[in-house]
């Protein structure tokens, strides 16, 4: 990760924390936080799907335009893009994936903490990354699985409501 995703990392967390807003890292800056990837492009912010209004208060330097409709993959309560320190950050309100059977709905709240210059940085459980990735970025899936076991990857599949070959 470079220097000046690092300040816009560290940025967020120390916003994000000032306004008591759960959050986690995810994405590439998990994959990042685990010692599985070096290139990390934005940052994916996971939050709660009720703490728009507080994230967008504590991150965002003027309007934004928000996201409620969602994709045929993505049914994620909100979704935003901002600019900070000259990094996009994705902010992901109550992430969620459409699957056949329904809607599965991933947590928000830190599994783990990384290091960055100096600041712990919350990021979210891998396990359920493996799961989104596993829908869209199979090389990224791929990845996790180094961290993630086959028990705990079925476990996540079931906390999701997904079938196992999903």
């Amino acid at each position: 990760m470079d220097a000046q995703v690092r300040r816009a990392l560290v940025t967020v967390a120390r916003r994000l924390e000032g306004a008591e807003v759960t959050f986690s890292l995810g994405g590439s800056g998990l994959l990042w936080a685990l010692g599985l990837a070096e290139d990390v492009g934005d940052l994916d912010v996971m939050l709660p799907a009720d703490g728009e209004a507080a994230a967008l208060a504590a991150l965002a330097s003027g309007p934004v335009d928000v996201d409620r409709d969602g994709t045929d993959l993505w049914a994620t309560a909100w979704f935003a893009t901002i600019v900070i320190a000259g990094v996009d950050v994705d902010l992901l309100g109550g992430m969620a994936l459409r699957h056949p059977g329904g809607v599965a709905r991933l947590d928000h709240h830190p599994h783990g903490w990384a290091e960055v210059d100096g600041h712990p940085v919350p990021y979210a459980d891998p396990a359920g990354w493996w799961v989104i990735y596993r829908a869209y970025k199979p090389a990224k899936a791929a990845l996790l699985e180094e961290v993630v076991d086959p028990p705990r990857r079925t476990e996540a599949l079931a906390e999701l409501g997904l079938p196992h070959d999903w």
